[in-house]
């Protein structure tokens, strides 16, 4: 039986469909399928009701281990072979969630930097965009630290220019139109009465607005920045980020863009195929057990 993929999601449901998607671009290159069979399985909780990360790490200091952990629990429970969490900024749990379940998870901040110190042993910095929960843990910064490499971050404003370009991705904004400003699909002048919570918010009130900045805009700004910054490299460290790939000329930025959604579903592709191998190895017989059996049959296996 094909293993199969959990993810836990919905932090953002958008990124992650994105992470689906690119784990079924990663299988058609790797195993060339052509059968719906010859996939592996995927089981997704699209578990949207998580508290917001970077509210609860950067400005509450709760923790949501809790919530990751019982929907990690529920996959198990159902069956999966290996775990993903569609979140950066959540990875602040993974260390705890690996000692609570069995199946093996893989680590997206880990893959990414394995595939940031791959591309080049001579890389001396590398650019971050990501979440101010994911600055403040530091969770780049340590993962990269033992191969010292420098990550070099965004300045205040604009990281918080940043959290709202976030936020209005994980809206669905279409970026068909360009500009400085987007509409807002899913405006109503009755939203400010019934989201006060949101009108308070320091990043999330811009999405009461009838436009939105563009993210693009935002995002370039970004990586011009740290191109300015002397940083060929830029790690897209929010999992919302890599949505906006398909409409940015990524030969005219000048910096090389690390898509941690396409290097986890890469590297859930590879362990998905070793555990099958593994499967397949530990339900064969023996080299003797099967001479034994098919020589009563009348005929010999040949074991090389």
């Amino acid at each position: 039986m094909k293993p199969t993929i959990g993810i836990v999601g919905g932090c953002g449901p958008l990124a992650t469909v994105d992470i689906e998607h690119k784990i079924l671009q990663a299988t058609q290159r790797h195993l060339y399928p052509l059968l719906d069979q010859n996939y592996f399985n995927m089981l997704v909780y699209n578990y949207t009701q998580f508290s917001d990360r970077n509210d609860a790490i950067a400005l509450n200091n709760q923790t949501l281990f809790d919530q990751y952990l019982r929907c990690a629990q529920a996959l198990e429970s159902i069956g999966i072979d290996l775990l993903l969490v569609a979140c950066q900024t959540a990875h602040v749990y993974v260390p705890e969630l690996k000692s609570a379940i069995k199946p093996p998870i893989i680590d997206i901040i880990e893959e990414t930097v394995s595939a940031v110190v791959k591309s080049s042993p001579r890389i001396a910095k590398v650019g971050l965009l990501s979440t101010e929960a994911t600055q403040k843990k530091q969770l780049y910064q340590n993962a990269l630290a033992p191969y010292d490499i420098q990550v070099v971050s965004i300045p205040t404003e604009l990281q918080s220019k940043m959290m709202e370009a976030i936020y209005i991705i994980k809206t669905g904004a279409s970026f068909i139109k360009r500009g400085k400003t987007l509409p807002n699909n899913q405006y109503c002048i009755h939203n400010k009465i019934q989201y006060p919570h949101i009108k308070s918010h320091p990043y999330r009130r811009v999405l009461l607005e009838k436009f939105f900045p563009n993210p693009l805009t935002t995002i370039k700004e970004a990586i011009q920045y740290l191109a300015s910054q002397d940083c060929q490299h830029v790690i897209l460290g929010c999992t919302e980020l890599p949505l906006i790939l398909p409409h940015i000329n990524l030969k005219k930025i000048g910096v090389n863009l690390f898509d941690p959604n396409t290097i986890v579903a890469e590297s859930a592709v590879i362990l998905a195929s070793r555990l099958e191998q593994d499967k397949i190895f530990s339900i064969m017989p023996s080299a003797n057990s099967a001479n034994e059996i098919n020589s009563n049959q009348g005929f010999k296996v040949c074991v090389e």
